[in-house]
């Protein structure tokens, strides 16, 4: 005999559903961006900024302006773990802006994936005393 379950929604659980209703769990990083605004693979223009969270649906970060809704923008992130311990890396993602305002600017993404980066990246991504423990 199959339980009869209960339609009642207890207080606490309204609350959790409200609170963050997104699909994709976002973790809270900050790291340096670069982004391109693209249109038919021209550059329209470029900018920097620090991004706030990352999730595999969308990327929230600051930027010095806001940006147009539906506007298709290329990122790269200096990422700050190395591949196999030497070899620096960046995520290069791009997507629509869905949300943009003077504080934050949020994409959904469409694609990312991870480059490998020339030395000038381990450079800029790794501190002096990683660069000299990776050499030794």
């Amino acid at each position: 005999m199959a339980k009869k379950r209960s339609n009642n929604l207890t207080e606490q659980n309204v609350t959790e559903i409200s609170q963050d209703r997104r699909s994709k769990r976002r973790y809270p990083i900050e790291l340096p961006v670069q982004y391109k605004i693209m249109k038919n693979y021209l550059v329209l223009g470029t900018g920097n900024g620090n991004s706030l969270d990352l999730s595999s649906g969308g990327i929230a970060f600051t930027g010095s302006a806001p940006l147009k809704i539906g506007s298709y923008l290329e990122l790269s992130i200096s990422w700050p773990v190395l591949l196999n311990e030497s070899c620096p890396l960046k995520l290069v993602a791009s997507g629509r802006v869905v949300r943009s305002d003077q504080n934050c600017t949020a994409i959904s993404l469409d694609r990312y994936e991870f480059r490998t980066s020339g030395a000038k990246g381990l450079q800029s991504t790794a501190a002096p005393q990683s660069l000299t423990m990776a050499f030794r």
